[in-house]
């Protein structure tokens, strides 16, 4: 592969191109950020017949350029051996540029295309293969739970995840009642439910078959936990403590925010095994405490 700088209305956009929905509001803000620091990856095309290139991979970088008014974009020129929708796939998946549904409907449409086995794609693009079983699953979900996960990773206010889709598909499946995973996701949407409480609703409608799913989840997460009367009604010092901390969090939001934007900007990030287990448990911690916290903010405002 080698690196040029190309005409960019001398490179089009294949119709089967992986990400079907670019966010504009997205485009704009990596917009924003080019027109700061400028392009820090190079897209990747493939050459065609006369001087036409065609996009590989890199179609919100390359959408920023054309709105900032480019006739140039830096691109990684791969060769014409390469397989287009594989490397489409790993390079978006790194550089976390897919959201759940686009990933899973690319990653059908190659095991159709191929006839791979899920566990020869998995060795391929480099996961273990309960991973890429996971990533799937959301193809078996129902519409308006996609929507509610691809909202969820785009920042939305859905609390779903492949994880919540996951504990409810597995629950539904040992208890034989196929209707049980669209209840258990409507009722962790609806009660704002971290997928950790999910799983504890979920043992205990395996555990005592009798109970519904709704009673499930009122013992793991009582409602008198979200009907608490206003701090500022009961002790003006707790008021004044919530206040600060609440001020602190959102301070380390704004600078987590600001760190997590570098990143996605810059190279791939290279972690030692270790290192990446520990973020990404600590991650997880926080995703868990934020969504209890804002089911309770959602529910003590006036």
């Amino acid at each position: 592969m080698k690196v040029m700088s190309v005409p960019i209305k001398m490179i089009e956009i294949p119709p089967r191109q992986i990400r079907r929905r670019a966010s504009q509001e997205g485009i704009k803000t990596l917009a924003d950020s080019i027109a700061e620091v400028g392009l820090l990856h190079p897209i990747t095309v493939r050459p065609l017949k006369g001087d036409m290139y065609r996009l590989i991979a890199g179609e919100r970088r390359f959408q920023a350029c054309k709105l900032l008014g480019f006739e140039y974009i830096e691109c990684i020129i791969a060769d014409q051996t390469i397989d287009a929708t594989r490397f489409q796939l790993v390079e978006n998946e790194q550089r976390s540029e897919l959201d759940p549904l686009e990933r899973a409907v690319c990653i059908m449409q190659y095991l159709n295309e191929t006839g791979l086995s899920k566990n020869a794609l998995a060795e391929k693009i480099g996961i273990p293969r309960t991973t890429m079983l996971n990533w799937l699953l959301i193809l078996e979900a129902s519409e308006r739970h996609q929507r509610a996960i691809v909202n969820n990773f785009q920042g939305g206010t859905s609390v779903l995840t492949l994880s919540h889709l996951a504990v409810a598909k597995r629950t539904a499946r040992r208890l034989k009642k196929d209707q049980l995973q669209d209840q258990l996701l409507d009722l962790a949407e609806e009660q704002q439910l971290a997928r950790s409480d999910l799983e504890k609703a979920s043992r205990l409608l395996i555990e005592n078959r009798k109970l519904t799913p709704m009673e499930a989840i009122r013992r793991v997460r009582p409602v008198e936990k979200f009907r608490q009367p206003r701090l500022q009604e009961q002790n003006p010092r707790l008021a004044s403590e919530q206040a600060s901390v609440i001020s602190k969090i959102n301070e380390a939001l704004d600078e987590a925010g600001r760190y997590f934007h570098q990143l996605d900007q810059g190279p791939r990030i290279v972690l030692k095994e270790q290192e990446r287990q520990v973020l990404t448990t600590k991650l997880r911690e926080i995703e868990e405490l934020a969504l209890d916290l804002a089911a309770v903010l959602s529910s003590t405002r006036d």
